[in-house]
């Protein structure tokens, strides 16, 4: 499941875009895995990856690299608080509501 969170910085939005899931038959993921941006006085919101993928810098790199790439040019745009704030709003969204369970017989 994708959720999205909406940062206001100075100048511009950002909308931090969090995938959770279950990845590799393991626990809980949570995925970074869009971020746009939105500058004042524009309609269209500018996604960072595509910009991110046409830069040969990060096309040479690893998929290790990549990761690293992509992360400091994202804490460009957003702080590390705005991505944890991000990830919470996600956990919240998925919490179980223990008030709402439907019982049925199948």
């Amino acid at each position: 499941m994708q959720y999205e969170y909406i940062v206001q910085k100075e100048g511009y939005k950002a909308k931090i875009c969090i995938e959770v899931g279950v990845y590799n038959y393991s626990s809980l993921s949570y995925r970074m895995s869009r971020l746009e941006v939105l500058p004042k006085g524009k309609r269209k919101w500018v996604t960072l990856g595509e910009t991110i993928r046409d830069d040969y810098s990060y096309r040479k790199l690893d998929f290790d690299g990549r990761s690293e790439f992509a992360k400091e040019r994202y804490l460009k745009y957003v702080t590390w608080e705005d991505i944890c704030a991000a990830v919470d709003y996600a956990y919240e969204q998925i919490k179980p509501n223990y008030n709402e369970i439907d019982f049925r017989v199948i």
